[in-house]
Formats: C-alpha cells, sequence, structure tokens
C-alpha cells in the first residue's frame, strides 16, 4: 500500500495537481471509526497517506476524494437521508462507505467485503446498484495514479476531441497501462473504460 501511495502522490506531483496526499493520527482516524465502517486497508490507506485537496480531472467532472475528518459529514445524502446521523437510507448497505464522489455519483468502499472493493454509483432518489471500479483500495489508487498519468501529464493539452469529449486514444493508453502495471483485473478495465468516458 505504502509503495502504491508514492506512487499516486507521485503522479499528482509531476501533473501539476493540487491534489496530494498526507498520513493523518490514529487518534483522528478512531473518531470516524466510531461513527462509520472503516475497513483494515481504509485506516492503512489514511495512516500512510490520505487524501487531502484531492480534485482530479475525470472525463467531463471532476474526482473528488474526501479527508477522513470530512467523511462523516460527506455521508449526508447517501447513507443518511437528512442530516449527520439522520435516518438512514434502506437502500444504503452498512458496510458501504462513500469516500469520494465524481459530480455527485458516489464512490462507495464496501467495507465488509475483503480487500475493500470500490464501486461506483450514479446518484439519484437512492443507489440502486453499484458498478465495479476496483476489486480493493490498492488497485483503486493505483488506478487513480495511472489515469493522472495518461489524462493529466501524457495528454494534457490534447485531452479532448472538438466536441468535449475525451480522446478515444487516451482511453486507450489508459487501457494499456493498466494492463501493463496489472493495475485492475481485465474483467474491471472495461467497465471502468465505460465509466470514465
Amino acid at each position: 500500500m505504502k509503495d502504491v501511495i508514492k506512487r499516486l502522490e507521485a503522479s499528482c506531483r509531476l501533473a501539476e495537481l493540487t491534489a496530494h496526499v498526507l498520513a493523518v493520527p490514529s487518534a483522528e482516524i478512531a473518531k470516524v471509526r466510531d461513527v462509520l465502517p472503516l475497513s483494515a486497508e481504509l485506516e492503512e490507506w489514511y495512516l500512510n497517506g490520505a487524501p487531502t485537496g484531492f480534485e482530479i480531472p475525470w472525463s467531463v467532472e471532476w474526482l473528488s476524494l474526501y479527508h477522513p475528518a470530512e467523511l462523516i459529514e460527506r455521508q449526508e445524502g447517501y447513507r443518511w437521508t437528512s442530516g449527520v446521523g439522520g435516518p438512514v437510507d434502506p437502500h444504503w448497505d452498512p458496510a458501504w462507505l462513500l469516500i469520494g464522489d465524481c459530480s455527485g455519483d458516489a464512490i462507495i468502499a464496501d467495507t465488509g467485503a475483503q480487500g475493500t472493493p470500490v464501486f461506483y454509483a450514479f446518484h439519484g432518489e437512492s443507489i440502486v446498484s453499484l458498478i465495479p471500479m476496483a476489486p480493493d483500495i490498492s488497485s483503486f489508487l493505483a488506478t487513480l495514479a495511472i489515469w493522472i498519468g495518461v489524462r493529466c501529464v501524457r495528454f494534457k493539452k490534447g485531452a479532448r476531441n472538438e466536441d468535449g469529449t475525451l480522446r478515444q486514444d487516451l482511453f486507450e493508453e489508459f487501457a494499456l497501462q493498466l494492463r501493463r502495471w496489472q493495475a485492475l483485473p481485465p474483467e474491471y478495465i472495461d467497465v471502468l473504460g465505460d465509466y470514465v468516458n
């Protein structure tokens, strides 16, 4: 995990993004754990390099990851239907933790599953189905590091077509790098490509 976090930080620096990662004291993580489910993988991530001011260009929107200090407040409208600690959405699994979003579309870690897989879900009246992003937190962070390298470094000046959509060769390079670095199992790559596109 530490190597993946270092790679993510290096990608952010290379891309000249303001997003970065910083270690969080265990006492701060314990405050979150008292209210929300945290897996061992999430705790390891946050202890070694939690997202701080983490916003990266995604498709047409920005993808944001939350610092642990924001997690409780950010669950409103997803886990809790109104107010922090309010009524729990009946469609929200108690093991799910909203760790970020992309223009309101939820990025969810399943703290009850081995490795803490990461999913996204389109935000609407309620979360109906989850679409897989990564089988575990480490793969998710590696995927983001690769995305930043492709989208924000290699294609920094020319990521979009004339109509504003992302270029097809950007997706092809992203998939190639995911395979090269074995960041994701093959079945995740096509699904992720559909989400980004």
